[in-house]
Order: structure tokens, then sequence, then C-alpha cells
């Protein structure tokens, strides 16, 4: 045993046990630490690299109806999009009526087959997950499932596709909850009277997207004009179907096609519309008396999605709202202290654009807050974004492009968009190149152009007004009630 310890420790001698020069330069190579990175310096940060992502496969299956493939061998579920080019509008001749929305939402609750308890049990025993929207352009219809579940799935998609039942008992329930949202839900919170008192001061009642919430509208949406309204949309609208997962295209067509059986009808996708031009500084107060917190938002103007400052405004827009570290974020939380953070976003439509920036704030806190925005707004405007900021948003886009098919359902929203603004991925990668070209001198002036302090801008405050009043001195403030601003009666 002793002769054992001593192997042990005879195995590394060190620097306080050695007896002559020559053992001490051996335990000295024994303990020398291996190289490591120059901490002196930055690390080099070496260019992003673009990933290749596949092209979709379009099969035409008749006028008005193509089919966009993509074969996933890596995925577990297959993916079904149906995107209708008509919307809201063209349902309800113009008007985003209550009853299309009805429509939208109730689509995929129960068929003529099944009823609503049956069609969840179904999704549930299979992992199905089917839903449905109608939006003011688009209409959709999502098919979520595993392949060895996918016969079950096109089954299901089928019955919902072509024969909902639209229950009197959904509808209710349907109606009950809409009710309380906007009566009870919306009115109790500041976060949500600010999103409803911003979409309607962005969008008069008579412009196409400006629909108020009607509540008495909404007590007459009967199970029949639910029909009726399905009835049109598959009649009328032409479709894109983007279909991806592990199953290939010669093994999907055949069920597939059978489910979709014949809708899609060639012609012309749903009339866009611009935002309304506007001027100046308009503000508008939501009195709720005793918050001690004040919800604060602020929305200007942008390029739309094909105009030629778009790439340039989102580089700005990021600077100031991108990351935990932009900005605006860095300004009232981080240094402050006022807010737990602001948050942004920059939206594109083909004709219009909008950035929204929205921050929670003590009472004491709201002027400065608005001021801080102001201060940055206009700061940017003047200096434009940095070096660092411009790479960066190139980067992140890098990442954004190169996760596309890191699951099943970020690939298919990423298709699924290309269908929609019918776009290539060339036009996407030739976006994304842009990117990583933009100039200070070029974003400094797209940041004058629409963030300047003569550009329009909206603003929303929601608080105690008493308290409001005195801190918005020099603002001209339109008041609201929480229950009026709720549903757009101003």
């Amino acid at each position: 045993m002793n002769l054992l310890l001593l192997m042990i420790g005879e195995t590394a001698p060190t620097l306080d046990a050695v007896d002559t020069p020559e053992q001490a330069e051996g335990a000295e190579a024994l303990v020398e630490e291996p190289a490591g990175p120059d901490r002196s310096k930055r690390p080099e940060v070496k260019a992003a690299t673009v990933l290749t992502l596949p092209e979709t496969t379009k099969v035409t299956v008749h006028p008005g109806l193509d089919v966009h493939t993509l074969h996933t061998p890596w995925a577990r579920k297959v993916e079904l999009q149906l995107q209708f080019h008509h919307g809201r509008l063209k349902m309800g001749n113009g008007e985003q009526t209550e009853e299309a929305r009805m429509m939208g939402w109730l689509w995929d609750v129960a068929t003529e087959e099944l009823d609503g308890a049956a069609l969840s049990e179904l999704k549930d025993l299979h992992e199905i997950e089917l839903w449905s929207t109608a939006d003011a352009d688009t209409s959709t219809l999502v098919l979520r499932v595993p392949a060895e579940h996918l016969s079950v799935g096109l089954e299901l998609l089928g019955q919902v596709l072509h024969s909902p039942a639209f229950p009197k008992s959904e509808l209710k329930l349907a109606k009950r909850d809409r009710n309380l949202q906007f009566t009870v839900e919306i009115p109790a919170s500041q976060g949500a009277l600010a999103g409803e008192v911003m979409a309607d001061a962005w969008y008069p009642a008579d412009h196409p997207y400006g629909p108020r919430t009607d509540l008495d509208a909404l007590s007459a949406v009967t199970p029949e004009g639910l029909k009726n309204l399905h009835t049109i949309l598959l009649a009328n609208a032409p479709v894109d179907v983007i279909a991806l997962g592990p199953v290939a295209w010669k093994d999907l067509e055949a069920p597939l096609v059978a489910a979709l059986g014949n809708i899609g009808v060639p012609g012309p996708r749903q009339e866009q519309f611009a935002d309304p031009d506007r001027s100046g500084t308009i503000v508008y107060g939501v009195d709720m008396p005793g918050q001690a917190q004040v919800a604060i938002r602020l929305r200007l103007p942008a390029p739309g999605r094909y105009h030629a400052d778009r790439i340039a405004f989102s580089a700005v827009n990021f600077a100031l709202t991108g990351t935990f570290l932009s900005r605006l974020n860095k300004n009232l939380r981080e240094q402050k202290g006022w807010t737990y953070g602001v948050h942004g976003g920059y939206s594109v439509a083909p004709l219009s654009g909008q950035v929204d920036f929205a921050v929670d704030v003590p009472l004491d806190k709201a002027r400065p807050a608005m001021n801080e925005l102001e201060s940055e707004l206009a700061t940017i405007a003047a200096t434009g974004p940095t070096p660092a900021e411009l790479d960066s948003r190139h980067r992140d886009m890098v990442s954004s492009w190169n996760t596309r098919l890191q699951t099943s359902e970020s690939a298919r929203s990423f298709y699924a968009g290309l269908v929609e603004h019918e776009e290539t991925l060339e036009d996407r990668l030739t976006n994304l190149n842009a990117f990583g070209t933009v100039s200070i001198e070029d974003a400094t002036r797209v940041a004058r152009t629409y963030l300047g302090e003569d550009a329009p801008r909206v603003w929303v405050v929601v608080g105690d007004r008493a308290g409001l009043e005195p801190v918005l001195e020099g603002y001209e403030v339109l008041w609201i009630q929480p229950s009026a601003a709720a549903v757009g009666a101003w």
C-alpha cells in the first residue's frame, strides 16, 4: 500500500518539491497552460454565410388551383396551407362584416359528419392541428399532421374544407366570447385599449381596413349566413396550396387532390388598399381613473413592401427596437429603469407601411418617456444607425434565413409568404443581400424622411386622465372612455 501511494505521489512533481534545476524545468513543462485565444483584442468577426434553400415545385392541378410542394424528409409532420386569395372584403362585397369574420373563426369547428366534440377528439387522438382564419384580403386553412396519420388528416381536411357545419351551439359561444371581449376584457386592459384605439385612429371607418366592431350586427349572424359566405369563398377565390413534409409528391398527390376537390377559380386576387394620407401630430387619450401605469403607443407611416426605401428603413427600425440592447430599450429600461421593455414593429403591406413603438411606464414618467422617444427618433434622423447596427441587422436577416428550415412550421410559413407576396427565392435572396449594402448615408436619409420632426405621428396614451392632463401640456388630446374606445364608437 505504501509503495502504491508513493508511486501516485511521484507521478506529478511540483515546483515546491524539486531538488535540482533540471527537475524544476520538468515540473514547469507539466503545468504549462495550453495556448488559448488572444484576449488582448476583439475577436475577428467572420462574414455571415447564407445557406442555399431549396425551391418548391409548382403543380397546377387546374386553373385557379396551384400546389407548391417541398419534400422535407427530416420533418416528422406534414404541413398543408390552403391560401384563398379572397378575404372578408370579397365575401362582404367590399365590407369587412362581422359575419365574414365569424365564418373564418368557425370554419374549422365542426363538420356535417363530426360535431365539435367528435372533431376535437379526432384531432387529439392523431396529433392533428387544424385552424382557419378570414383576414381582410385572404382566407387560410392550415393542417399539421404526423406523416403516419396523414390519411386521417386529409380526410378531416376534406370534411372541414367542403362541409363545415357552423352549428348554432358553437356560434352562440363565439358570439358570447366576442361580446365579452369587447364589453369586459378590452375595456379593462390598457394594452388592448391602446391597440384598438390605434387601429381605429389609423384607418377611418369608411376605409376598407377600418370597420368598427358592430356587436348589434354580430347578434344577427346565423349559421345559414356563414354557410352562404363559405360557399361564396369556395366558388370564387383563386387558391394556392403549400405542401411540405416527409412524404414525396407521388405519394401525396392523389389523396391531397381528392381532399381539395374542385376548389380554386382562376381570377384576380383581392385588391390591396393603401393607408390614408395624414399629416401633423394627433394624440388620443383613454381615461382609466386610478391607474398607476400609462400605456404609450406611437405610430408613423413607413415604406411599403415594394418601396425603394424599405430595406434601409428596416435597418433603421432594427437599430431602435430590433434587439434587447437596441436604442429605445437600452435607454428607457436599462439606463433609466422606467419600464420592463420597449417594443416596436415595422409592418409592410404592398402599398403602405407603418412603424410602431410601445412602452408602459409609471404615470410620472409618461411625458419624460414620450420626450425620450422623440429624442431617439430625432437622433437617428440626424445621424442614422452606426456601422455596427447595420451589420447587426444584416446578420439578423441571415440568421433568420438560415433557420427557415429548422422546423416544418417555420418552413411552411416561409414558403407561404413567398406565395402570398408573389415572390421567388431569388427575390428574397436579392433583398437579403441588399441588407448588407445599406450605407449610413442612405439610412440617415430614410430615417430623416420617415422619422423626422415633420413626419406624421399618431400617439395613444391610456391611463388616469386627471394625472395625465398636466403632464401632457402642449398636446391637444382627444379623450375617449374605455367602453367607447373598445368598439371605435368615438
